[in-house]
């Protein structure tokens, strides 16, 4: 590993990079000291520069946004509190407006730092993100040090291949596959020019990566190990040499190892910090999405179930009842005609009495039978023009019920590795340097 370390190039992807925005400037200069001390050897590829770029001005968004969004959250627990205390205005031993001043008394400190915070923020939100100073501070740290891409067509075959790779759960990206196209096979395309890099350069590599997937990392029993075996024996095959991933929190903890003067500690526990709260925002996100999914599935069996998407045995239990409709309506429209007939000749009030209100359930129970028959039909008729059934709309819900069993399923596994590692960094357990 020590010679990784003294000799092997030192490669990024975006997230890793973007984390420089959100560490404090003490551990950002640890960090990007440290890059620089790799000199020629550090290297950023081209897919990775791009998504950098992309990205860059949202994470300084939300990170302006933030005390803005604690400030809601404060507001709302103001009123939440408000709201509660005003249920008990007569309480014998409440002063509802005694506990509402020394809340808000309370939160104010808070809330008047959040404020100044939020001042500087909208004060920086003032100026052109152009105006990033960080931004020039990277981009001379990397003049000259950014892989050349692929062209077009590369990048087709790089596509097409993907499709194949991720069908077969091959890695790395394939945990991406729901993504639109062509973002799904961003991973793959940094994967292959790394490949690339290191057998053009005959250097072995160190990819610090601040993806927490699954298909970049090798998981045993809840615990990160290292890169997949995948990775490490295609790259070798591929460039001859070998690779090995690190977390920002790892790669800055090893490097600390290696000598203490080049990080400090405290930029190691921050490092760390973040991780955990990123995993946990993973997490939450996870959990939601998993809840979405779950809610859609239960939709769309109720649409099943409750005959909103017909079934073949529906489509012909609905013809029946059609059918008996019908022939009820035949009886009935026989019974109407013999009662007017009786109507015409009725020669006593008395008779009359009795036939007008049997003619008028009749016709009651006629205009009933209409309005049910062309509910039925409308019914039939709503899965397609000509009154045939839409089985493809039933299969199509059925397809895409099984299709969110696999994605319930997938993220399920993702949730239990979550709670199995807990806040490990992705490679703990790998080896040291010598």
């Amino acid at each position: 590993m020590a010679r990784l370390w003294d000799t092997g190039i030192v490669a990024l992807d975006a997230n890793a990079l973007l984390n420089v925005y959100r560490y404090t400037r003490s551990t950002r200069d640890d960090f990007l000291s440290l890059l620089s001390s790799f000199g020629d050897r550090l290297w950023l590829p081209r897919q990775a520069a791009q998504e950098f770029h992309e990205n860059r001005l949202k994470v300084m968004s939300d990170l302006l946004s933030a005390p803005t969004v604690i400030l809601d959250g404060v507001t709302k627990a103001k009123n939440v509190f408000s709201e509660s205390t005003g249920q008990f205005r007569y309480h014998p031993e409440l002063d509802a407006t005694a506990l509402r001043k020394e809340f808000a008394d309370a939160l104010a400190p808070l809330v008047g730092r959040l404020e100044d915070v939020k001042r500087d923020a909208d004060g920086q939100a003032a100026h052109s993100p152009l105006a990033d100073q960080l931004l020039d501070r990277i981009t001379n740290l990397f003049r000259g040090k950014i892989g050349g891409g692929f062209e077009e067509q590369d990048l087709e075959t790089i596509y097409k291949e993907g499709v194949d790779r991720y069908s077969r759960r091959i890695p790395p990206g394939y945990k991406d596959a729901e993504k639109p196209e062509p973002r799904r096979y961003g991973d793959l395309v940094i994967w292959k020019e790394i490949l690339r890099k290191a057998a053009e350069s005959s250097m072995p590599m160190i990819l610090v990566t601040d993806d927490r997937k699954e298909d970049w990392w090798w998981e045993h029993q809840g615990k990160t190990i290292g890169p997949r075996v995948e990775l490490v024996t295609e790259f070798a095959a591929q460039a001859g040499q070998r690779i090995h991933l690190y977390s920002p929190e790892a790669f800055l903890r090893v490097a600390n190892e290696r000598d203490k003067s080049s990080v400090s500690s405290n930029s190691i526990d921050e490092a760390e910090g973040l991780a955990r709260q990123e995993q946990e925002r993973a997490r939450a996100a996870l959990e939601a999405t998993l809840a979405a999914i779950e809610m859609e599935r239960g939709q769309l069996a109720a649409q099943l179930a409750s005959g909103q998407v017909l079934t073949s045995d529906a489509a012909k239990n609905l013809r029946h009842l059609i059918a008996q409709i019908d022939e009820e309506d035949y009886r009935g429209e026989s019974t109407t005609v013999r009662l007017r007939d009786r109507l015409k000749g009725v020669t006593s009030q008395e008779e009359e009495l009795e036939v007008l209100p049997r003619l008028r359930r009749e016709m009651y129970l006629a205009q009933e039978r209409s309005e049910r028959r062309a509910e039925l039909t409308a019914r039939l008729e709503r899965t397609s023009v000509d009154g045939r059934l839409n089985e493809a709309r039933s299969s199509e819900l059925l397809e895409r019920m099984a299709n969110l069993d696999v994605q319930a399923r997938d993220l399920a596994r993702t949730l239990r590795q979550f709670r199995l590692s807990g806040a490990q960094s992705p490679d703990d357990e790998a080896a040291r340097p010598n």
